[in-house]
């Protein structure tokens, strides 16, 4: 037997040869796993509770990107959570690069008069937020 079936290995950019995911940090095998729970989700909805835990603030771009690519070619809705603010700008910053950008909201939930409610974000309102310093957490 082969010691490459029983490892997940990935090609990266610039090595010759396939990597083993054991190999890699934390924060790949997290991005790694959303991406295939998303796959596997397909048609469906995934709930991610606070999606920047264990990622390095600049690896939280590309994993936005990645998964918003991901949701779009699998009909996915992902729902993360997040009290970061970087992960936020991240979020806005990916955007920036997706060509149908309704695609993607943000909710905040607010305690107004005593009533919890969800404040929704498009891409317009989380650029001016996050450009002008604006709490959108």
């Amino acid at each position: 037997m082969s010691q490459y079936t029983k490892q997940i290995r990935l090609k990266i950019k610039g090595k010759n040869q396939p990597i083993p995911l054991s190999s890699m940090g934390e924060g790949m095998k997290k991005i790694f796993g959303l991406v295939i729970k998303a796959v596997i989700l397909e048609n469906g909805v995934l709930l991610i509770d606070e999606i920047e835990r264990g990622l390095h603030y600049t690896a939280q771009t590309n994993m936005w990107r990645l998964l918003i690519k991901i949701a779009q070619e699998f009909n996915v809705q992902i729902f993360a959570t997040t009290h970061s603010r970087d992960c936020t700008c991240a979020f806005q910053e990916a955007l920036e690069d997706t060509e149908d950008k309704s695609v993607s909201k943000l909710f905040r939930l607010d305690n107004k008069y005593g009533k919890l409610r969800a404040v929704k974000s498009d891409y317009d309102e989380i650029s001016t937020a996050i450009n002008q310093k604006i709490e959108v957490r």
